[in-house]
């Protein structure tokens, strides 16, 4: 159970480790390109990743698009941490678009976590028609 947590969180922190420590290199490879070249379209495009300031949606204060849209893009994980290293430009033309692709490379991050447990932990994993299994007896 340890080893399962750990690749879910290298799943998180790295899109494709899953895939890739389970030893389906191409969809790692191919996952890890498309969500990171997502991620760096938002950043090129001013996107951050804003923390709301209270996450009681009954605050007054409270924006529930905002708390929202911060659960989602959670998800990203090492892109988490690396905006919030990043100078944020919320004023800039197109800020909210880049966050856009920020929040877009979040879900597909979600996605794929979801999916390596489901092919390699959970209900598809003894499955006979499971595509990565197939690719394992071809080699």
């Amino acid at each position: 159970m340890a080893k399962r947590i750990s690749v879910m969180l290298g799943a998180w922190l790295i899109p494709g480790l899953g895939f890739w420590v389970n030893g389906a290199r191409k969809q790692a490879i191919i996952l890890f390109i498309l969500i990171e070249l997502l991620f760096a379209v938002g950043l090129c495009l001013s996107g951050t990743i804003v923390i709301p300031s209270t996450f009681n949606p009954m605050a007054s204060e409270a924006n529930i698009v905002a708390i929202l849209s911060f659960i989602v893009q959670f998800f990203n994980g090492g892109g988490l941490i690396i905006s919030q290293v990043l100078p944020a430009n919320e004023t800039a033309s197109f800020s909210d678009l880049g966050s856009f692709w920020l929040m877009v490379s979040s879900g597909l991050n979600y996605f794929a976590m979801l999916s390596v447990w489901d092919h390699f932990y959970g209900a598809k994993r003894n499955s006979q028609n499971c595509e990565f299994e197939q690719e394992e007896v071809e080699k």
